[in-house]
Formats: C-alpha cells, structure tokens, sequence
C-alpha cells in the first residue's frame, strides 16, 4: 500500500506536470492577443501576415521584447493595419527584418520611436511602406526609421508639417516621398543614411528650397532634395520648404519656359487684376505676351460710379499694389490702351525692386489723371529695358513722360519714346522720365527730342550722358530710304547730328533730284539738324517698262495704273487694254486697245507673260471711255481709299480657283495696280469678268504678223478657264476670238 509520502510526491509531481502542459500549451497558442485597449492582433504563420484589428491607441511599448510578436520577428512579410488605429506604438515593428509591405491606415497620427527600425532589412530590394490617402500622421518619433531599407511613401501625409531629427538615422537605400505640407526636414534628420532620393512634392505652383524658388509646375510634382540635405556619417542639414499656389491666376501656363501666357486683350485685362501677397511678391512668377493686341476699337467698360475714373482696361495695381515680377512682351505690341482719373498710371502703377519690364512696344497709350503717369509705369523704382512707347498722350499735373512718370531707385535701359504729346499743370515732366533720382536711371535710351521734351526734372544735360541719344523725326517720301533711318510704327527718326545717306529707287520712275526745306543734300547725305527734316524727290517716269501678269490657262492677266504718263503696248506684244464697269456680280471689259491714257486704270490681258510698253503721254480726255477702275501711284493706305471701309475695295486675284475680282483687306493698297470699290453695304463676293465688244482679248491674241487670223478648238468661260467643249451647260463662252452663247 503506497505510503502518504510517496502519495504527496505523486500529486506534486503531477501538478508540476500539469503546470509544465499548461505552460506549453499557453505558448503554442500565443499567436494572437491584445495590444491594446480596443486593440487585438494576430500572426497568421500560413501566409506569414501579422494583422492589427480594433480602433484606438497601441501600446507604447518599453521595448522590442516587451512586443508581443516579435518572436515572430523572423517569419513576417506582411502587416495588415484596420482603418480606426490611431497611432503606432513605440517599437511596434522593431527588427520585422523581412517585411515586404506595410500600408498605414489614415486613421494614423503618430508613429512611435523605433517603430521600424530595421524593417526590410534581409529584403531584396527592402518594404514598401505606403500611407493611405486623407492621412492624419502628424508626428514621427525619433529613430522610427532607423535603418529602414526600402521605398517610403508619404506623399499622403498632409497634415505633416516637420520631420525631426534622428528620424531617418542610417536609412538603407529607396527613394523616400515626402508630402505638400511638409515645412521643416530638422537637421540630423538624414544622420548616415544611403537613400536613393528624398522627394517633397508641390502642386499647381512654385516650389522654394531655403527661400530660393527650384521648381515651378502647373500640375502636380515632386522635386529630389537630395542636393540639399548634405547627408553625412554625422548628420545632415536643415531644410525648409514653402510653395506659392499658381491658384487664383486666371492664364495658361507655359511648362517650357515657366511662364503664364498673355495671347490675348482679355487676357491682358485678367493679368491686370493680379496682385502680389507677403508670399507670392517674394516669388520669381514670369509672364509673356504672344501676340499684339488692339484695344482701339474696345469700349470704355471700366469705371467708378461718377465715372471720374474710366477706361477701356484698368492698368496693372495701384499706388500699393506693385508689381514685383517678371513681363517679356517678346517684341509684341499693344495698341490703344486708354485709361482715365487718378494717380500711378501707366501699362503698370508701380513697377518695384526685383520686377522687370521688357520688349514691349506700347502705340498711342492714353493715360489722364493727376500725378506719377508713364506709357509704362507710373512710378519705377525696378527695371524697364527694350520698350518703345510710340504716340503717348499723357495729361495730367506732374511726374509725366513717356515711360516713367517717376523713376527712383530703379534703371530704365535700352528704350525708345517717339512722338509724345504730354500736358501738364504743374511740374515734372520728360520724354523718358518725369523725374529720375539720377544720373545712371536712364541709359542707352532713345528719346524724341522734337517737342522739346528731352529733360528730366533734373535738367541732365538733354540726357545725352549714358549713352541715351536724341532723335528728330525724317520724314522721307515714297521710294526714297535710309539705312541710317530708325523706323517706329508710322514714325521714321534719325539721330541728332548724325550723317544721314539716301537712297532713292521707284519701280517704273527714273530718280532726279531729292527735294527739302530743312536741310541741303549733297550727293544724297546731309547732317542731321535739330529740327524735323522732310525728304521728297523729283521723278521721271521711265519711258520703256515692262509689266508682268498672272497665267491663268494660256492667258497672262495683270492690271496697271499710272497718273503721271500714259503708256503704249508695243505692237510685237500679241496684248491689249481693257477698262471696265461694275455691275451686279459682273466686271464687264471695254476693249481700249494697245494705248494707255494717262491716270487711265486699265485690265492688260496678253500671250507672253513679259509685256513691254513705251511712254506716250495721251491725255484720257483724249479717248472716250466708261470705267470704273481706280488706281494709286504710292502703296495708299486702304481705309483712306474706302472711307474707313463704308466702301469695299476689289482687286484682281485667284482664290479658290476663282479667277476674277475678289474684296482686298490689306492695309495697303500697293502702286500701279488697278481697283475698284463698292457700298459695304453690298455683300462682299468675287466678280467674274465678260467681254462686251465681238473683238475680245482673245481676238487680239489670235492676229500674226500677217494680221490673218488663226483660230484653235480651245473654249474659254468668261473666267479666262479653259473649258471642256462638249456637254457645256448654257451661258456665254469665248471660241477662237469670237463669243458664243449656249442655249
């Protein structure tokens, strides 16, 4: 019978046994727990994924041991993170050396120290760490990435302002994307690490490193700043970022050039309304201008209640709101801007410190009001370069002039004022600027010294220091040039003092003589005098010329006007003259024959595409005829010639395969052609030509040396086309000199 002793020794063997099981059995089944107080995780060896359930905080751990799953530190690959938790404990995920991807919840705001110190580290290649759109991480703790190997994204962190220091320490390879919001990367942040890019991202914007602009896009973007963090075995250096948001800019951006696009007058007019805060006038924003613009013909629909302030646009800011930018007008020009009432006037108010203002061409700018007003600032105190400001009316009471009405502290360079017309009630008042702090303001300008307007207020010897040159206006006369002539819009200048050579050339003329009242040419050059010089000259008109026409199926066409001689076909010429009279959709020709009366506009139809023709000066009075053309001896400016278009001018062409008179809208009219007009009030349309004699162009054409005529199959429509001859639907053709009619 067992004695109690060795019963005793039974039982306690037995629970000790029983303890040892329980024991054994409590470790096998730790695969899953709690974490936290809503908080429960579990590892799943099947497909070596750790998942983290509940909603809440995690445990701030004391130490990596203290973790629940890191003895299982070794098997997991994978972490899966419930939307609802609300932090990531300290050492949470320290040494998971063979963790392929990890995605953190938005629901995130901080992650604890040494969080994933080492994650990825037996990785080829590392984790990917990516963080859920609408994060709320704020806040990363010192060394949570210690040593990290792999890619880190976030990008999505928008809440995230600073990085701070130790966070990346010995970070292993992988490009690292850092959000919008980011403000501050505190040194020592990069302590030995080895990342493969750091990226912080802007958007629709400028983005500044260190206060200095480094990018600019109009979409979406990050940017490496790895050039910036100086990383090195014992640290790195502080980096801020700030972004200015190209938001609330009404213009297209120009990616090749970093530049907002101004392409049209509205365009203009959105630009206008722009104005700088604390952070954009900081900014290095630059805008161009692609094309002229014409604000001649736009109404006044911008002014104040009592409209003592009007205007067809309304310049850039005002006496405190400056522009501190960047404007290339690319040699572009705006014409007709006008603006009435106040002070700071001009295509800008104040141009200030670092902005420049280039290659614009401003013609006939109006500005009224009462003080500081220029054709391009107001007041200056930046940089004007290569502008020209031609015809500027400028009114007003004082601080008036072409370009500035005041330039202080600033330069203006390489600019040109023609023709001002400047009125004023007090003082103040300059070609270039109304008054300029000193000397080296202005330089290298040219200026209109003819109304007298070459001084500034402070008297510098008509600015000819600096290199500025005074220039008078050279009025020269069709057919004569200048290669010492400056040309500005409508206006011809040439330097004070300067010799001045012409030459003299006009097709069909034979040059005499110049001609002038201001000045004695000799051997075609003279001094440029401090006055305004008119040139004409003394022509002859030639008196053999040959004129070429347009072929348009074996026939050459042209048209030829000259007022001062009449002129002879020559009778080798198988050609001849026509006038003509307008009616309906037709241009009816009237055979006039070899002789051209002179101030006689005629339609010349011939074989040979060279028409010679000798002088004979018969009066038209001389020959009877009915006509309707018009013609010029100097290119003519349209719009005098159609009464600022209430008439339309027709001149002959080919247009769409249409041979005939079509509407002409060019600006000029060129010389020695034939033209004729008719009420705009008609619809415009192209005018077929008809023959009204039986002896026709063509009639002519068919005569040889012998006079006997020679006649071919060919059919020609009163277009001058050839036709096919058989199926012709019914109308008038033309057949071997003679006109037929098809019923």
């Amino acid at each position: 019978m067992p004695t109690a002793s060795w019963l005793g020794n039974v039982k306690s063997a037995a629970i000790v046994l029983l303890v040892m099981l329980f024991s054994s059995a409590t470790a096998w089944a730790a695969t899953s727990g709690k974490c936290g107080q809503n908080l429960t995780w579990e590892f799943t060896s099947s497909d070596s994924t750790l998942t983290i359930k509940g909603t809440g905080e995690m445990i701030n751990y004391g130490a990596a041991k203290a973790v629940p799953w890191y003895k299982y530190r070794n098997k997991i690959t994978k972490v899966k993170l419930q939307e609802g938790l609300t932090n990531i404990g300290a050492y949470a995920f320290y040494q998971l050396t063979y963790l392929k991807e990890i995605s953190i919840p938005a629901s995130v705001s901080t992650i604890g120290v040494v969080a994933f110190q080492y994650v990825g580290y037996y990785v080829s290649g590392g984790c990917t760490l990516t963080v859920e759109k609408g994060s709320n991480l704020n806040d990363i703790k010192t060394d949570a990435f210690y040593g990290f190997k792999g890619e880190t994204d976030l990008h999505e962190c928008t809440k995230l302002t600073t990085i701070g220091n130790y966070i990346f320490t010995n970070y292993n390879g992988g490009t690292i994307r850092l959000p919008l919001s980011l403000e501050t990367i505190k040194a020592k942040t990069f302590l030995n690490a080895k990342p493969t890019e750091v990226t912080v991202a802007y958007n629709n914007g400028i983005l500044y490193v260190n206060g200095k602009e480094v990018d600019s896009s109009a979409a979406y973007k990050e940017y490496n700043i790895m050039s910036y963090l100086g990383i090195t075995d014992s640290g790195s250096d502080e980096v801020t970022f700030s972004r200015m948001s190209f938001d609330g800019i009404p213009l297209s951006f120009d990616e090749t050039d970093k530049s907002f696009v101004i392409s049209n007058e509205q365009e203009l007019i959105e630009f206008c309304k722009i104005r700088a805060n604390s952070t954009t006038a900081k900014a290095d924003l630059k805008f161009k201008l692609t094309a002229d613009l014409d604000f001649t013909n736009m109404p006044i629909n911008y002014y104040n209640d009592d409209k003592t302030i009007s205007g067809n646009f309304v310049p850039y800011g005002d006496e405190y709101n400056a522009f501190y930018w960047s404007f290339d007008g690319q040699g572009h020009r705006i014409k007709g801007l006008k603006y009435s009432g106040g002070n700071y006037l001009g295509l800008f108010c104040n141009i200030v410190d670092k902005a420049t203002v280039k290659n614009v061409t401003l013609i006939n700018p109006n500005f009224s009001g009462d003080t500081n007003l220029g054709g391009i600032a107001g007041y200056n105190s930046g940089t004007i370069t290569e502008c020209t400001v031609i015809a500027p009316s400028i009114n007003g009471d004082s601080y008036l002039s072409g370009i500035a009405g005041k330039s202080s502290g600033g330069t203006i360079t390489n600019c040109t004022v023609i023709a001002p017309s400047i009125s004023n009630k007090g003082s103040y008042i300059g070609c270039i600027a109304g008054e300029s702090n000193a000397r080296n303001v202005i330089r290298n300008c040219y200026y209109d010294i003819s109304t007298g307007l070459y001084y500034d207020s402070n008297n510098f010897e008509n600015l000819t220091f600096n290199g500025n040159k005074p220039l008078l206006h050279l009025n020269l006369a069709y057919g004569i040039t200048s290669s010492q002539a400056l040309t500005f819009g409508d206006y011809t200048m040439a330097q004070l003092s300067k010799i001045v050579t012409l030459e003299a050339n006009r097709a069909g003329y034979e040059f005499v003589e110049f001609k002038s009242e201001e000045v004695t040419i000799e051997d075609g050059q003279f001094t440029m005098p401090k006055k305004n010089v008119s040139v004409t000259a003394v022509w002859e008109p030639m008196t053999e010329i040959i004129i070429k026409g347009s072929l348009i199926d074996g026939l050459n066409w042209t048209t030829f006007y000259c007022g001062d001689a009449g002129y002879r076909i020559n009778e080798e010429e198988n050609a001849c003259a026509y006038t003509a009279t307008v009616g309906n959709d037709v241009i009816t020709l009237h055979l006039l024959g070899k002789v051209i009366p002179k101030g006689t506009a005629v339609i010349i139809v011939g074989e040979d595409n060279d028409i010679s023709m000798t002088r004979n000066d018969v009066s038209a009075a001389e020959y009877s005829v009915k006509n309707d053309l018009r013609g010029v001896d100097e290119p003519t400016l349209r719009t005098s010639l159609t009464s600022n278009d209430t008439k339309t001018l027709y001149m002959l062409s080919n247009k769409n395969n249409n041979f005939g008179f079509h509407s002409f809208g060019a600006a000029n009219v060129p010389a020695r052609k034939a033209y004729f007009t008719i009420p705009s009030s008609a619809n415009a349309r192209p005018f077929s030509m008809v023959f009204e004699d039986e002896a026709t162009a063509l009639k002519q054409l068919r005569i040889t040396n012998d006079e006997l005529p020679v006649y071919d199959s060919s059919i020609y429509d009163l277009n001058g086309r050839k036709v096919s001859g058989k199926n012709l639907k019914p109308g008038i053709y033309v057949k071997g000199g003679k006109k037929i009619v098809i019923k």
